[in-house]
């Protein structure tokens, strides 16, 4: 996407340098999960598609809001491998555990 904004500048606004911007870009780097809610700041929109699975949205959501695996299994209070199932498709979440990521996520779904 093309803002007419040289990569110095997304680089200042997202909080990283401009090499890891042209990194990124380039597609020789994906940026790290605590730069995510600066770039989506930055676009002004989340680049993720409303009607993906539940693991993608998940991972969407948990990114979007800067956290690891662990950090977003204990505000959810599972233990990480719990999530890194759910992310990849190999476990469900159980109807508590589901109303639990509804509330922390409200508004996505």
């Amino acid at each position: 996407m093309d803002l007419g904004l040289l990569q110095k500048d997304m680089a200042r606004e997202v909080g990283v340098d401009k090499t890891t911007v042209y990194n990124w870009e380039s597609g020789r780097a994906t940026p790290a999960v605590r730069y995510i809610p600066g770039i989506i700041c930055f676009l002004g929109y989340a680049p993720y598609d409303p009607e993906a699975p539940f693991a993608e949205k998940l991972r969407a959501r948990r990114e979007a809001l800067g956290l690891s695996q662990e950090a977003f299994a204990g505000r959810l209070g599972v233990h990480e491998s719990t999530v890194v199932r759910w992310e990849s498709g190999t476990g469900r979440a159980s109807r508590r555990s589901l109303r639990i990521i509804k509330a922390l996520l409200s508004g996505w779904w």
